[in-house]
């Protein structure tokens, strides 16, 4: 399916496409993916990638971070020009549940760190808090840093967590953290990769609405996930996939039920 063709229920897509995946083949290690993949999303969409675990989900995400080999096909970014091509800002950013894993590792090899420090008589470790790990991301550019991750903070509801420690983070508390993380980087585009994994009802409750109000001020979600129940309500676009190619994509009416079955 072309990107001209995309399956929209007999709707006219005249908004202006933001990227492109036109006729795409990746490579994983010795395997090939998304043998012949079109896809595009254009500007006022919000889709999600929905399919199986296993499906090849995060494989298409990666493909829109640019990080998978594209060995057949292009991939066409449409938002950039000759201005911003080689601006430092990302276009996209991404959170994962594989993101929580490696915030736990690194606090736990703080913590060894700090121990050892403490014994060894040397000066005491800084122990990593919510709010050293947002200001590794702050964009080069920002005039004034503090207030920029201050109102970032209260924007995602985290300001109490900022003297944290990482390792003392709820499931909860780390999803919103990552969730300001990807913000503060300023994002056209932000992937949400099984966001809802691991979360009790309030926080997942929580992570919906904050990405709603993101959603209302402009920001464009790509969703992934295997649960109809985590579609946010402004999900407009499906992407329906199935052993490692989009077997069907349009608008969410038509493609929900397809998926359902």
């Amino acid at each position: 399916m072309r990107p001209d063709r995309a399956s929209t229920a007999g709707a006219v897509r005249t908004a202006p496409p933001w990227i492109t995946l036109d006729g795409i083949t990746v490579r994983l290690r010795e395997r090939w993916y998304l043998k012949n993949t079109s896809w595009q999303i254009r500007e006022g969409e919000q889709w999600a990638i929905v399919g199986a675990n296993g499906s090849g989900k995060t494989t298409l995400a990666k493909t829109l971070l640019g990080q998978m080999p594209v060995v057949a096909g292009r991939v066409i970014r449409h938002y950039q020009t000759a201005d911003n091509a080689s601006h430092a800002q990302p276009q996209i950013s991404y959170v994962a549940p594989e993101q929580t894993r490696q915030l736990v590792a690194q606090a736990r090899w703080q913590d060894r760190l700090v121990e050892f420090s403490a014994g060894s008589g040397r000066k005491r470790c800084h122990e990593r808090r919510v709010k050293d790990l947002l200001e590794t991301v702050v964009p080069s550019g920002s005039k004034d840093a503090g207030r920029e991750l201050k109102m970032l903070a209260e924007r995602t509801g985290i300001p109490h967590l900022l003297g944290t420690p990482v390792r003392a983070l709820s499931s909860g508390e780390t999803a919103r953290v990552l969730f300001a993380r990807a913000l503060i980087q300023r994002p056209h585009l932000l992937i949400l990769d099984e966001p809802f994994n691991g979360l009790d009802a309030r926080a997942r409750s929580d992570l919906a609405d904050l990405a709603r109000r993101e959603i209302e001020n402009g920001l464009k979600i790509v969703l992934i996930t295997h649960r109809p129940a985590e579609l946010l309500p402004a999900i407009t676009h499906l992407a329906l996939l199935n052993d490692g190619r989009i077997v069907d994509q349009g608008l969410r009416a038509k493609i929900a039920p397809l998926w359902l079955k």
